[in-house]
This record gives structure tokens, sequence and C-alpha cells, in this order.
């Protein structure tokens, strides 16, 4: 058993892609998760496939395409998760990507024209690794809505959570004393932590 486990993890090198490989792997990617790669992200593809195909004991990508292919709805659900993990930006911070946050800004505001006092808004934050997005999202709903039932729901693998109130390090909580945040209204969600 030892010199299989030594085999198994000892330095070997990534396999080559090739360009059909490539090009089915990008179809699906982008059909099931909405992810386009550049062919200049072919390498970060490689690697992070041959991470997980040796996690698997897989030996090469079509194998691996296969078995997210195949199999029971739960074990190729469960599969896609961890690749998902693997593959995205593993980067959260509040207001990460303005021009986003621009855009919901303005449907929230469409919204609220449009919608009779005591509609509810429902925001789901996608891929939100410590939830710094979900409570950007509510402290910009908040802002804008103030008095109207909002939920907020983080998605982490395979579960959808409502945000709860969060409690961090002053210097990470836009608008805490002593920051310069974006948001007034971020004492009424958070709480710093002593350091």
């Amino acid at each position: 058993m030892g010199a299989a486990m030594t085999d198994r993890w000892s330095i070997k090198s990534t396999p080559a892609m090739d360009a059909e490989q490539f090009q089915l792997w990008q179809a699906l990617l982008e059909e099931r998760t909405g992810m386009t790669l550049s062919n200049e992200r072919k390498t970060f593809l490689e690697t992070s496939l041959s991470i997980r195909m040796r996690e698997l004991g897989i030996e090469d990508y079509d194998t691996y395409y296969e078995h997210l292919m195949v199999g029971s709805t739960e074990s190729r659900a469960m599969e896609w998760s961890v690749l998902v993990d693997r593959l995205t930006v593993q980067e959260t911070s509040f207001f990460r990507h303005p021009s986003s946050y621009a855009l919901v800004e303005e449907f929230v505001q469409r919204f609220k024209a449009e919608q009779p006092d005591g509609a509810s808004l429902d925001v789901w934050s996608v891929g939100c690794s410590t939830g710094e997005e979900a409570y950007s999202l509510a402290m910009m709903i908040n802002e804008q809505l103030w008095r109207r039932p909002q939920t907020v729901l983080r998605h982490h693998r395979h579960r959808h959570q409502p945000a709860h109130p969060g409690q961090g390090p002053q210097r990470r909580i836009p608008g805490a004393p002593g920051t310069a945040g974006r948001s007034a209204t971020a004492g009424k969600i958070f709480s710093t932590q002593r350091q």
C-alpha cells in the first residue's frame, strides 16, 4: 500500500491537453457554470484539473470528463461542486467588483420604483467564500430599501444559507471607525472583533 500511495503522489508532470480536449472543457464549463476560459487560461485549466484527477486516481482528461458526465446525479453534483470550487477565485472582500454592484444598485432602484411598498426582494450571492459579497449586497440594499423585508443568501458548495449578522476584524468592515468604507449601515450589520 505504501508503494501505491508513494507512486500516486510522486512528482509527475501535468498531462498535456490537446486543442480538442481544451475546446470540449471550455464548452462544458461555459454551458454548466457560465465560466469562460480563454486560450491563455489553458495551463490554469490543465493544472487545476490534473490536481483533482490525481486526487481521484484518474490519469487523463477524457476519463475525468466522463466521470463528470456519467454516474448518479448526486455523485456528479458533488464532483461539479468540488471542481467549480477549484476553478473559481478564492478571494473575497467588501464591494470587490464595483461594476457588479453598480448593476445591482441600478436594478434595486428600478425595483423600488416599480414595486409596491411591502414587496420583498430576495438576493443570492454566488461564490462568496467568507460572505463579504453577501454582506456588501445587504448593506447596499439596506441603504436603498431600508424598510422592506430582504433575504440575502450566500452560496457555499451544496447549500444555500441565509446570511447572518457578521462579526469581523475592524479593518475588514467598510464604514467601521478608522476605515475608508462605502457603507453607512455597516454598523447595523456587523460588529467588530477585538484583535
